[in-house]
């Protein structure tokens, strides 16, 4: 059985369009995946049609109830990685809450079980088969120094902005609503390490990780896009 569905745009069936991007390790699915904290059963709605986002961080071993939508596309019982946001930032992002940066993780889930498949989403259930919490990606990842700038891998939108917080830098950026991406950097003492970039689109919606080291250059340009630079 396969999980995908229809593009709300064009109809289409296509799945994620995920790209090799040289440096990064792993590719993911970025926030079509929204985590529960139940084991089994669907989730109730309240009378805003809303339902509660995961509060807990899964760990190794556990099973969750989570609901997809397009542009995903698996089979079931295939495993696959995805980013896990917090309760606060699944519903308004990292911009509106950079406290949840550190809570947040990359998981490798496997489909364990399909509960309920529409035409626009579905739930399954996933057990999680591996984690890798933002924090400690630059511990949990081989160093690699850049060889393909991220600059040339994104586009310089005319709203590039920029949010510090902590440890974190985090860029973002959009052009008319249909296309945009993000970068994460981690600060380490006075080096400068890419760990997380995304992009979404129509088809597309990405995130790939990794624990690159940034050259002065690329930080300057990133600076230099920023539209309150």
């Amino acid at each position: 059985m396969n999980i995908s569905f229809e593009c709300g745009t064009c109809s289409s069936k296509s799945g994620n369009q995920f790209r090799e991007i040289i440096d990064f390790e792993k590719s993911a699915y970025d926030d079509l995946v929204e985590w529960s904290d139940l084991c089994s059963g669907i989730p109730q709605e309240n009378e805003y049609n809303w339902w509660l986002r995961s509060q807990v961080l899964p760990k190794v071993g556990d099973l969750r109830v989570v609901s997809v939508s397009h542009p995903f596309s698996e089979k079931a019982g295939s495993d696959f990685w995805t980013l896990y946001y917090p309760e606060k930032a699944a519903a308004n992002g990292w911009v509106c809450h950079p406290e949840d940066i550190d809570r947040s993780a990359f998981i490798r889930c496997k489909i364990t079980k399909p509960l309920f498949v529409g035409k626009c989403g579905a739930w399954i259930q996933v057990e999680v088969l591996e984690r890798i919490v933002l924090t400690d990606i630059d511990e949990k990842l081989d160093l690699k120094v850049e060889t393909f700038p991220i600059i040339k891998n994104t586009y310089q939108f005319g709203n590039f902005r920029k949010i510090e917080y902590k440890d974190w830098m985090y860029f973002y950026g959009d052009g008319q609503g249909d296309l945009g991406s993000w970068i994460l950097i981690k600060k380490v003492s006075d080096k400068y390490l890419l760990v997380a970039f995304g992009e979404w689109s129509f088809h597309q919606n990405c995130a790939y990780f990794g624990n690159i080291l940034l050259p002065k250059e690329t930080l300057i340009t990133l600076n230099s896009w920023c539209s309150d630079a």
